[in-house]
This record gives C-alpha cells, sequence and structure tokens, in this order.
C-alpha cells in the first residue's frame, strides 16, 4: 500500500473514531446539561432593564433554580425547554420582575389593622423597658410645649427613658436645642422624634447613654 493511500487511511479512521467516541448530550450527566425549569412564551416580557419606559420587552424568558436564565424571542427560548420544562403560553399577557418594596412601614400597617393585637403588646413593651410617652402640644409654641413636656417628665419613674414625636414641627426643629432639654430633664435621657422619626433631638443624659 502506498504511503499516501496509508495516510488517507489514518485520517478516516482518526475522523470516524473521533464521531463514534464524542458523547451526545443524552449521555451527559444532569449536572453539566441542564434545560429550563419554565419558560414563559408568546407574551410582553418587561424587562425593566432600564429606568425609563424604553426598556426592552422581549417575548419569552427561561427560569431555571429560580433565576432568570433569558429572555428573548419565542424560539430562541423555547429551545432551551426539555421533556420536564414547564411550558406557560402567555396568549399575549405580560411578565415583570417581582416589585420590592424597600420603603415601607409595617408596624403602621399593624397599628392600622390589628389595633387589638398590637396596641396592648406596645404597651406592654414601654412599661416592660421603662419608656414614658408623651403627647407634646408643640404648635403652642416652645415655653408652652416644654412646660407640657417637663410635666410629662416629672410623672416618670427615675429609670424611665422619655419619648416624645414633634412630627417635624418648626418649634422643635428650629428653637428647640439640647440645653433646653437638659434644664427640664437633667435626670431623665430624652428623644424627641422628627418627622419620621429617623432622627430627632436628645438631651445631654441620652447622649451619655447611646455612647457609652
Amino acid at each position: 500500500m502506498s504511503k499516501s493511500k496509508v495516510a488517507l487511511a489514518a485520517c478516516v479512521a482518526i475522523l470516524v473514531g473521533g464521531t463514534v467516541q464524542r458523547p451526545i448530550a443524552q449521555d451527559l450527566p444532569p449536572e453539566v446539561i441542564r434545560y429550563a425549569d419554565i419558560v414563559m412564551h408568546n407574551g410582553s416580557v418587561l424587562t425593566m432593564d432600564r429606568d425609563t419606559p424604553d426598556f426592552t420587552v422581549a417575548q419569552a424568558v427561561a427560569v431555571r433554580d429560580g433565576r432568570i436564565l433569558a429572555v428573548g424571542a419565542n424560539a430562541a427560548i423555547l429551545r432551551m425547554a426539555g421533556p420536564k420544562t414547564k411550558k406557560v403560553d402567555l396568549a399575549g399577557k405580560a411578565v415583570m420582575p417581582g416589585v420590592v418594596d424597600t420603603h415601607s412601614h409595617p408596624n403602621r400597617y399593624a397599628l392600622h389593622h390589628y389595633q387589638s393585637e398590637y396596641i396592648p403588646a406596645y404597651l406592654q413593651f414601654l412599661e416592660d423597658n421603662h419608656i414614658r410617652t408623651g403627647s407634646v402640644r408643640w404648635e403652642l409654641g416652645k415655653t408652652a410645649a416644654l412646660a407640657h413636656l417637663k410635666a410629662v417628665i416629672d410623672k416618670a419613674r427615675p429609670d424611665d427613658l422619655i419619648y416624645a414625636n414633634s412630627r417635624g414641627n418648626p418649634v422643635v426643629m428650629e428653637q428647640v436645642n439640647r440645653k433646653d432639654l437638659d434644664l427640664i430633664a437633667p435626670n431623665h435621657p430624652v428623644f424627641v422624634g422628627i418627622g419620621n422619626e429617623m432622627w430627632g433631638l436628645v438631651n445631654t443624659k441620652m447622649l451619655d447613654r447611646i455612647t457609652k
């Protein structure tokens, strides 16, 4: 046999051998090739990939392990479906990402809808933690409001913490300061909430307590 025929036979053997030995998808373990768990198609997938209304709208979406695998045209996404994939025909309906409210006040919701359960528990919490609350009429002006707050403080136990809310009243925000609170509460820690209570005004006793 000539050298050229030997070389040709060797090439054919390599090609055939490579074809025979190449694994097909069905022979691979499921950890290597996994289809989507859910494919939703034939709809409007609102990707919300931009802040403006000009975000991308796709026809279909594939989901695996609770995460979006891909979005795109029906044909491309349907190719990701396997024998056990759940297919959902949206029939033109829209799909969008879940909306996460990153600014909520569940305590306000509870107070409004579950007052009979919430209020007794809240009052018990205040009692157990020695917190005395006072509803101060700041709209009456600085002098009258501080006198009202002092009356609340005078009725407090020696180890009580005093809490009052101002709802962002200009009197508190512009006229009252730490020294004013020190004069009426030299021995009790005082916190006056401002606005939504994420910030507030405190006296020296409270500063000492929270900075220890």
